[in-house]
């Protein structure tokens, strides 16, 4: 009798399939990402395009989301505001990941005062009992006042 393991990836694959939220959310997700990148393919309008005759109109087949006090579409603006944000999220960690494995790297050759740097650092980042403390009191004074 052989029991086969499965390997971490393939136990969270089987929970991920039973969970119906989880795959509700992933859709979402999916479908809000592949408006922000392919924008100009499915939008008719710029976030900067003017409509001078729909001013601030209610949400319509023409405009999904309404116009603004100056005759944008707020669906455009809102999707071409979530490509710059994915854009800017997706540079932040890339730069991230890029000077983590540069500083670990060194780190890891080096070690001697950047391991006791990292240490003194996780110090501080660590709550303690002083800090427990003080956050308790202050929302005793906070409650009292």
């Amino acid at each position: 009798m052989s029991s086969k393991t499965l390997s971490p990836m393939a136990m969270f694959l089987i929970r991920f399939k039973r969970e119906k939220t989880a795959i509700v959310a992933l859709c979402i997700l999916l479908v809000m990402v592949v408006m922000a990148i392919g924008a100009p393919m499915f939008l008719h309008y710029t976030a900067t395009d003017v409509d001078y005759n729909n001013i601030l109109t209610t949400p319509s087949w023409e405009h999904w989301a309404g116009t603004d006090l100056y005759g944008r579409d707020n669906f455009a603006r809102l999707v071409y505001g979530a490509r710059i944000s994915l854009s800017v999220g997706f540079l932040s960690v890339t730069i991230g990941v890029i000077a983590g494995t540069f500083l670990g790297v060194v780190a890891g050759y080096y070690g001697g005062i950047l391991d006791a740097s990292s240490c003194v650092s996780q110090m501080y980042y660590s709550p303690s009992q002083a800090s427990c403390w003080l956050s308790v009191s202050w929302r005793f004074w906070v409650a009292v006042l």
